[in-house]
């Protein structure tokens, strides 16, 4: 599938190769196979790319994606995604905003922060204004507490939670996390239209 732009789809090998050179670079030797359940090295991809691979297609014809380093993707506006083994950070500018798991719905978080970025508050306070209004509380114990010192709780579902750069970025993610991406994706879209008016 081509990016909003036009531009090619990402390559499976790339993607792969580029996770298992990220995840090196940061965190030394894993076995992938181990660490995804998998028997080897080949359904460890089939794994890892089944879980990242939806994600990217379904931003793809409302965003652009290009490949930018190991299993990092730039986005519109100033969005990037690093791709982990098991969750995705999104940066804005380069400044870490989200962390969230690959099983929650990154590509909903993506195109929450891309409207953030493109209308700013108007955006906010219409994304805000869908979906419930889950905890978010700060957090003073785990991992990238400093980078990620907000968390949107979500009762009910297993963590590690989406972690946030600021209180409202977790707002964000959370409403965007319960509206899911077409609904995110519909507001989305109004927003362009309005906007090309």
């Amino acid at each position: 599938m081509m990016s909003a732009d036009g531009a090619p789809a990402i390559d499976d090998a790339a993607l792969w190769a580029g996770v298992n050179e990220h995840v090196r670079a940061t965190r030394g030797y894993l076995g992938f196979s181990k660490m995804l359940g998998a028997r080897d090295d080949e359904d460890a991809a089939r794994r890892w790319l089944g879980a990242v691979r939806p994600i990217l297609d379904r931003l793809a014809p409302v965003v652009t994606l290009r490949y930018s380093g190991p299993a990092r993707l730039e986005v519109d506006h100033g969005i990037a995604m690093q791709l982990h083994i098991h969750d995705v950070t999104l940066f804005a500018d380069d400044v870490p905003r989200l962390k969230t798991m690959m099983l929650f719905d990154p590509a909903a978080l993506t195109l929450a922060l891309v409207g953030r970025r493109r209308w700013g508050d108007r955006w906010s306070t219409a994304l805000l204004g869908h979906g419930s209004r889950r905890p978010v509380v700060p957090r003073s114990v785990g991992t990238d507490t400093e980078t990620f010192p907000w968390v949107a709780q979500n009762p009910g579902t297993p963590g590690p939670w989406t972690s946030a750069a600021t209180q409202i970025d977790a707002e964000i993610a959370a409403n965007a996390e319960d509206l899911g991406f077409d609904r995110v994706t519909a507001l989305y879209r109004n927003f362009e239209g309005a906007t090309n008016e």
